[in-house]
């Protein structure tokens, strides 16, 4: 199982992974993650996701992968902040190399869970058109939520007749 913290803005998913009866292998403060996989990327870089790997031992001898947001280190909201969406698309065909991101991610796991931040943004696209096989939306059940996830559900079924590759 991979965990993917694709929640740029609000990073943290390992806290949950660090409990007593879980070790945690790996230090976000010094591993990579996505926004240095893309920060590279739009350098005409590349590195390395498994060099990102944390691994949370968990009782009864299981084992999950987290790969984070991104290094946790003084100037990672600089980083996040500074990210050029559009170059990524347009000039570092992001989307090619993001899907071949994923093709290596189910080569190697049984599952990948991705977290991400909600709402109509750049990370909510990617996580919910071009990213996933499944869309499982967790939300609480009031109208703004509830009108909110539909909303976003269309505009997902909108966006995968337009990919070059099927997600449906």
């Amino acid at each position: 199982v991979l965990i993917v913290d694709w929640d740029l803005e609000a990073p943290g998913l390992e806290e949950f992974f660090k409990k007593k009866e879980i070790k945690l292998e790996g230090d976000e403060r010094k591993l990579i993650g996505i926004t240095d996989l893309l920060q590279a990327r739009s350098k005409g870089e590349q590195i390395n996701w498994q060099n990102g790997i944390m691994h949370a031992n968990l009782p009864g001898n299981h084992r999950i992968d987290l790969l984070s947001a991104g290094k946790r280190d003084a100037n990672y909201q600089h980083r996040v902040q500074h990210l050029d969406w559009n170059k990524l698309f347009y000039e570092n065909n992001i989307g090619n190399y993001l899907n071949d991101l994923r093709s290596e991610w189910i080569a190697k796991y049984d599952y990948i869970f991705i977290d991400s931040r909600t709402g109509i943004t750049d990370i909510g696209d990617i996580c919910t058109v071009i990213l996933p096989d499944v869309l499982i939306p967790i939300l609480i059940t009031n109208d703004q939520n509830l009108n909110g996830t539909k909303y976003i559900l269309e505009r997902v079924q909108k966006a995968h007749k337009k990919l070059t590759f099927n997600r449906n």
